[in-house]
This record gives C-alpha cells, structure tokens and sequence, in this order.
C-alpha cells in the first residue's frame, strides 16, 4: 500500500505522530545532506532551503491537526513533489509511516 493511502487510513492520533516523526526525519535528513562535513558551512543551500519548505508546511499540517482546524495531511501533495527533487524526504516520510505505527 502506497504511504498517501496509508495516511488516508490513520487515526488522528496516528497523524499526529506521523507529521511529528516526519518533522524529526527532515531534520536528519536536512543536515546530513545539505551540510559540510566537520565544518560549519552548508554545501546545498538551496536544497536546505527546500527542506525548509517542507518542513514548514509539515508543521503547519501538525498545527492543524493539534487545534482541530483540519483532519487530513494536507501537506502530502509537497512531500511528494519534494522527494521528486530530494529523495531523502521520501525515505524521511517512510521512516516516519513506521514510526508512527510502532508507537500507536
């Protein structure tokens, strides 16, 4: 089953738990692709500044749910076209999707 489908499938609270696994995810993913090793500086900034991206919208997404202002992932659709560009947000989303089902 495909991971929009899956999310279609979740629990609120499961929801929650994904975008919040996911949050933490991207930030792995963020800092391991885009920043210079055993430096300060960043190599990709263009690619951090996607990653930013998509975790703002992730997080808005997280918002939402919290205040009951919506009940889907809406972010989703980003997400995807993210990992189009960056892979590793698909293996951040993954990882997060098994996450968010061991810890329900």
């Amino acid at each position: 089953m495909e991971i929009g489908e899956m999310l279609r499938q979740m629990n609120l609270d499961q929801r929650i738990r994904f975008l919040l696994h996911l949050a933490n995810e991207l930030t792995i993913a963020a800092r391991a692709d885009t920043y210079e090793v055993g430096a300060d500086g960043v190599q990709k900034p263009a690619d951090l500044r996607r990653y930013n991206e998509v975790m703002h919208r992730v997080l808005a997404n997280l918002r939402d749910l919290v205040e009951s202002r919506r009940e889907d992932i809406w972010c989703w659709t980003i997400i995807v076209e993210a990992s189009r560009i960056l892979p590793s947000i698909g293996t951040a989303s993954r990882r997060a999707v098994e996450f968010s089902h061991l810890s329900s």
